[in-house]
């Protein structure tokens, strides 16, 4: 007979190949078989039993047939879900509405002012420049002086 597993082994084993010792591997097979009749192999299997019991318990439902779990039934009748062109589409450009989200517009304000603040100091810094040479109005508009001296 093959040396008893221990308790980390036999662990990775039913990690590894289920919780069916049948369905492992012959070397594997009989070591877990010598485990599970030595006194650590029973303790882990009384633990294992133990658990499962308490699991069973807790996931059992009580009232099956009560109005909480019929409303949870009833949530995809009441609720559809986006179907249709538009959305699909919008939803794929503008990322679910995240663009208009609070914390997305606030960010997008922040990045506006710091851009609009960093051209107001640069404007600042630059030289002058004299009233007469920024004036367009003087090539698109004929003023009275030309007038007068086209009639002398």
């Amino acid at each position: 007979m093959k040396k008893p597993m221990t308790m980390e082994n036999y662990e990775l084993c039913r990690l590894r190949f289920g919780s069916h010792i049948a369905a492992w591997p012959d070397t594997d097979r009989i070591a877990a078989e010598a485990f599970l009749l030595s006194a650590e192999g029973q303790e882990f299997e009384e633990a294992e039993a133990t658990l499962d019991s308490l699991l069973a318990q807790n996931l059992s439902v009580p009232n099956a047939s009560s109005d909480f779990l019929a409303s949870l039934k009833d949530i995809p009748a009441k609720h559809s879900a986006k179907s249709g062109w538009f959305e699909t589409i919008s939803d794929a450009l503008l990322g679910g509405g995240r663009w208009f989200s609070p914390v997305a517009l606030a960010s997008q304000a922040a990045v506006y002012l710091a851009v609009l603040g960093v051209g107001l100091v640069i404007g600042l810094q630059s030289a002058s420049v004299d009233a007469e040479s920024v004036d367009l109005s003087e090539g698109l508009f004929a003023s009275n002086a030309e007038l007068f001296l086209e009639e002398e």
